[in-house]
């Protein structure tokens, strides 16, 4: 008791005991936000004892800090009337974006977000819809044009346009990396040169985890978003903005949902991204214009890597989730076979350089020297 008294501590004055008493405890739950609470108070010697149910009142939805000036300025989306697309627009008004143009192909808004566009259409904030193709180079590059000849101007970019052909790599042709590649690459393209001379405070491209980790069935949509993360990277070299936001499969809205794709990504390991996951993202992203790139992908390590017997690059770090190697790893045994399989059926199943060339000239309608320097293929600091 004297002890107590000594500190000079108003509320531990008269105490016993270095514990809080069950009252004091309410009050620190109260002022910490737990408005809710339920306490049962002992009986007998166990009087001065209590347990205590509390329940925190759900958190008002943080408020991203952005530059003033992107609150004066235009956002400019493609893509924007999709999943995503919507979803950025709303976490950007709610931050404080008050003018926003969400562009797409057909200006109509996808399945599936017709919420998230009546919260839009019903908000305070100048919210457009226009249609504008970002495959189409003209059509692209006349609206930006047009957006700049207001007094606003353009501030922001969200580049979400995308367009998938799906197949394995011996179905591809020509043709399909070019319909992948014009909103994707030709759209990024024309929108870095539109806004050369505008005082962007973001350009953010909606990347994809398949082009960081690949993805069976996917290789234009792999390699089109593997080049949107390289020039996102190279606009950050030169000093400007460049943001590459590479999402997995995400769960409620979006193609993924549509497609049954987060159900998939479930099941391999690589996890589906729920809504809520995705403000977050969409939260750090928008929080500081200068944010390094990411990737938002929910793995389940465990499961994703199980099967693989080598594990290279960004993932080293998660390789100890791999299944032991000597369950894996293929090895050549004295009898002549290949994890089981004769060595003859082994062989024929691998693949070669001569076919890798053969697919190559199949797909792209050309022939490749494979002694070629690739400095004279034209891979220069953007391939790094």
């Amino acid at each position: 008791m004297e002890l107590f008294a000594e500190v000079g501590d108003p509320e531990r004055r008269g105490q016993a005991s270095p514990l809080l008493s069950w009252q004091q405890w309410a009050s620190l739950l109260s002022d910490s936000g737990f408005k809710q609470r339920r306490c049962v108070q002992g009986d007998g010697f166990l009087r001065v004892q209590a347990v205590i149910l509390a329940q925190r009142a759900p958190p008002q939805r943080e408020r991203a800090i952005l530059n003033p000036s992107l609150s004066q300025g235009v956002a400019f989306f493609t893509g924007g009337l999709g999943g995503l697309g919507l979803l950025a627009a709303r976490s950007l008004v709610e931050a404080g974006a008050r003018h926003l143009v969400l562009s797409s192909r057909s200006g109509r808004v996808v399945g599936g977000s017709e919420n998230d566009w009546a919260w839009l259409d019903a908000c305070e904030a100048d919210v457009q819809r226009v249609c504008c193709d970002a495959s189409d180079e003209g059509v692209l590059r006349s609206t930006v044009q047009r957006l700049h000849a207001k007094h606003l101007g353009v501030r922001s970019v969200f580049h979400a346009a995308h367009h998938l052909v799906d197949g394995i790599l011996a179905n591809q042709i020509a043709p399909n990396f070019a319909a992948v590649y014009a909103p994707k690459v030709l759209g990024a393209t024309v929108l870095h040169a539109a806004t050369m001379c505008a005082r962007l405070q973001m350009f953010n491209v909606f990347s994809s985890a398949a082009g960081t980790m690949g993805s069976a069935g996917q290789s234009p949509h792999s390699a089109a978003n593997a080049w949107l993360n390289t020039m996102a990277d190279y606009r950050r070299c030169l000093g400007m903005p460049g943001q590459s936001v590479s999402w997995g499969a995400v769960a409620e809205i979006g193609y993924a949902a549509r497609a049954g794709a987060d159900r998939r990504a479930n099941l391999s390991g690589s996890g589906a991204i729920s809504r809520s996951m995705a403000v977050s993202a969409l939260r750090v992203s928008l929080h500081e214009s200068n944010h390094p790139s990411f990737v938002v992908l929910p793995a389940d390590w465990s499961r994703l890597l199980g099967g693989a017997s080598e594990v290279h690059g960004f993932l080293t770090p998660y390789a100890h989730f791999r299944a032991s190697a000597p369950a894996r790893a293929a090895r050549v045994v004295a009898q002549g076979t290949v994890d089981g399989k004769p060595a003859s059926q082994a062989a024929r199943a691998a693949i070669g350089l001569g076919d890798v060339l053969e697919l190559v000239h199949v797909i792209a309608g050309g022939v490749v020297d494979a002694d070629t320097p690739l400095m004279d293929a034209g891979v220069d600091s953007w391939g790094r």
